[in-house]
């Protein structure tokens, strides 16, 4: 199947751009292409709603892990979420035990497969490791942990955020909602040290509904 796919890709080489390089090699920094190269423009997405840090979350999972860790990882923490409900009464007992057998059992079997597949020393098993400590400490610290910004599930965070911020900004001046203000004063400040990560439109408006709420809270 590899060698199949590289013939593919040598071929496809070959016939668009006539560059002299093998399959699995990076052509030449030196070699310049004489087509004309068009930079397709980014549609910048529309947010109703902010994405929550639940959702932010399994998009940090699914960007870190490939998919079947990912599910181990939310199989055992489903587990655990069991062992530490009440059982307030028989049936809550029943459900509780019955839930608990079903994802720790499903966990145990998951992680089983992801020792074999990504052993120790592996990549993945140490970003998993790195996780798994993390959720079990209730900490979320890798959610955050991306000291190269390259995240686009953090960058679509704080996109939503920025697009929900600036019409509450909008609709709460209008009403003269003080406490509104204040709220949205808070929830403005992290957007504000992640301008970076926003869209150029939304970076001037969300830089313009900071100055908003700075003239509405005199």
């Amino acid at each position: 199947m590899k060698i199949r796919s590289c013939l593919h890709l040598a071929i496809s080489i070959l016939l668009l751009s006539s560059l002299q390089h093998g399959c699995g090699r990076q052509p030449d920094s030196s070699t310049k292409s004489t087509k004309p190269q068009i930079q397709a423009q980014q549609t910048v997405k529309k947010y109703d709603h902010a994405i929550d840090r639940a959702q932010l979350g399994e998009m940090r999972l699914k960007e870190l892990l490939p998919a079947d860790a990912v599910e181990y990882v939310n199989a055992a923490s489903d587990c655990a979420h069991w062992s530490g409900e009440e059982p307030y009464d028989k049936k809550r007992e029943r459900e509780i035990a019955n839930k608990s057998k079903q994802d720790c059992s499903k966990a145990e079997r998951l992680k089983k497969q992801i020792e074999t597949k990504y052993p120790a020393g592996s990549n993945t098993s140490a970003q998993l490791s790195l996780i798994m400590k993390d959720i079990e400490e209730g900490n979320d610290a890798f959610v955050w942990n991306d000291p190269e910004r390259r995240s686009g599930a953090l960058s679509e965070y704080y996109e939503s955020n920025a697009q929900t911020t600036i019409a509450a900004v909008d609709r709460l001046v209008l009403q003269n909602d003080k406490g509104g203000l204040q709220i949205q004063q808070e929830n403005i400040e992290p957007i504000m040290k992640n301008l970076d990560r926003l869209s150029p439109d939304t970076q001037e408006k969300i830089k313009g509904a900071a100055e908003k709420l700075k003239t509405a809270l005199k």
